[in-house]
């Protein structure tokens, strides 16, 4: 009797240090937040992707500690949405980036939208779950407002008639009229324009079109292309066909689809016509021969990095990790003397996310979405600035930048 008494004992006192254990590891065991990370799979974006990576890596190691004091973590998740061969990513949203929403709870926001067109496909899904989408890129008017480019702007991007979208950079009303105005300053009257198809550059030649009789310009002549389906014979007969109208400048919004290949058909014929693109221009990695694409400029919604006083610390940080390694992945060139500009909008989305996360009254995807959507004033690396009712920040820098040398430098800011 005393013996089973004993084991009775034994067996209670296990049962009750297995409880109390489970008890002190869900008290302690702090609060999954997740941000995911939607990225395109191209081969030409690789030092993009692997930019970006480096980026989220700085904004994990500084932000971790603030979760740690309030029983949180904060976690990334990467994922490519758009192969090669998938380009447009119409369907890639459904098949790749909401999949893995439902299947983790602990999702609270989305980073991605690398392009205008890309938002138009990723907002209305997102915004059905709903979850916060924040991207550094999409700088097309009607994701936030209404526009001249397609009926029923922005609405038709919030099915459920809630905001879930909001971006770091100004949209391209503001780079459309400053690369007018530009133009109109430098002293040019006649410009073809070369557009792209894809939402992106149609919005960014829209601008232009519109505002070109108040600059004095003259449109002589329009051509949209899809580059990457061209061949050699085809370039060189756009290039014959641009030229014929005897044009002063070329306004070139191009967007990450072999782009440069049109320059350099444009300059074996011409090698001084000078070429205007956009910020969709910069972040597409320049070809191994750059000679021909010396003096092109470009408009770029993010300011330069090494000129912005905040960002002083992030240059620092980033140039010591992965100036002169490999970096945090085998994409990232093997030397860099600064962090690419567009490493600014993606530090600073990020980090208003990560603050967002730990913020929030509540750890849920709602929680998060009303802490951005009543943010107020942030302090930033750019500066201090909010966003607005539409998603769209309120502080904007238009960046002018020229290719010298075989690299893209900052020539001008414009506020």
């Amino acid at each position: 009797m005393a013996r089973r008494t004993v084991l009775v004992v034994v067996a209670g006192g296990i049962l009750f240090l297995g409880a109390a254990l489970i008890f002190l590891t869900r008290q302690t065991a702090p609060t999954p937040m997740k941000i995911l990370i939607s990225l395109p799979g191209w081969e030409d974006m690789e030092w993009f992707t692997s930019a970006v990576a480096c980026t989220v890596e700085i904004v994990s190691e500084e932000r971790q500690p603030k979760f740690a004091a309030k029983g949180r973590s904060l976690e990334f998740i990467t994922i490519y949405t758009a192969e090669e061969t998938d380009r447009d990513s119409t369907t890639a949203e459904r098949e790749k980036i909401l999949p893995v929403i439902e299947g983790d709870a602990a999702i609270l926001a989305v980073w991605g939208a690398g392009s205008s067109g890309e938002a138009r496909n990723t907002i209305p899904v997102l915004n059905e779950v709903p979850i916060a989408l924040v991207s550094s890129f999409a700088t097309s008017p009607g994701l936030t407002k209404s526009s001249y480019d397609r009926p029923g702007e922005p609405l038709i991007y919030y099915p459920s008639g809630r905001r879930t979208f909001f971006r770091v950079v100004p949209d391209d009303d503001m780079q459309g009229v400053v690369a007018t105005r530009w133009l109109n300053q430098e002293g040019y009257k006649r410009v073809f324009i070369i557009a792209q198809e894809n939402a992106y550059s149609a919005g960014l030649t829209g601008i232009l079109e519109a505002n070109a009789a108040d600059y004095n310009l003259e449109i002589v002549g329009k051509e949209v292309i899809t580059p990457s389906a061209l061949s050699e014979d085809d370039l060189n007969a756009l290039a014959e066909r641009v030229l014929a109208k005897n044009p002063q400048v070329i306004f070139y919004p191009a967007s990450m689809d072999k782009s440069f290949a049109v320059i350099d058909a444009l300059r074996r014929r011409n090698p001084t016509i000078p070429v205007l693109g956009g910020d969709g221009l910069i972040v597409e990695t320049l070809p191994a021969e750059r000679a021909l694409l010396e003096g092109v400029y470009a408009t770029n919604v993010s300011p330069p990095i090494d000129k912005v006083e905040g960002a002083a610390g992030l240059v620092k940080t980033y140039t010591e990790r992965w100036g002169k390694t490999p970096g945090c992945s085998p994409k990232q060139p093997t030397t860099i003397a600064k962090p690419p500009d567009f490493v600014l909008p993606v530090y600073e989305a990020l980090s208003v996310m990560a603050h967002a996360l730990e913020t929030a009254d509540e750890p849920t995807r709602i929680g998060v979405l009303r802490t951005l959507q009543n943010l107020g004033e942030y302090e930033g690396l750019t500066g201090t600035w909010k966003f607005d009712a539409n998603g769209d920040i309120t502080l904007a820098t238009i960046n002018l930048m020229q290719i010298q040398n075989g690299e893209w430098v900052s020539v001008r800011i414009i506020r």
